[in-house]
């Protein structure tokens, strides 16, 4: 069974990928984008959930810098909608 740092790991990468594809590819709208965040985070104990959606805004941040100037910005405003709070 995988530890509680990977599940994490893990979960966060998947957020990235929804945000991914609603951003990037346009592949969903973001209701269906917010629902799969919500069916991944719901895996995850409480106390966890925030942490991953913090891990994954982390991915759009430009080296040396905040979120003031992510490297997709739609992709970063939907993890913020999402709850992920900036670093």
């Amino acid at each position: 069974m995988p530890g509680r740092a990977e599940r994490v790991r893990v979960a966060a990468a998947q957020i990235n990928g929804i945000a991914a594809a609603l951003a990037h590819v346009g592949r969903i709208g973001e209701d269906e984008a917010l629902g799969e965040v919500a069916a991944v985070l719901d895996t995850l104990p409480q106390e966890q959930r925030q942490t991953a959606l913090d891990l994954a805004i982390v991915a759009y941040v430009k080296p040396g810098s905040d979120l003031s100037d992510p490297w997709y910005p739609a992709a970063a405003a939907f993890l913020e909608r999402a709850g992920a709070r900036r670093p």
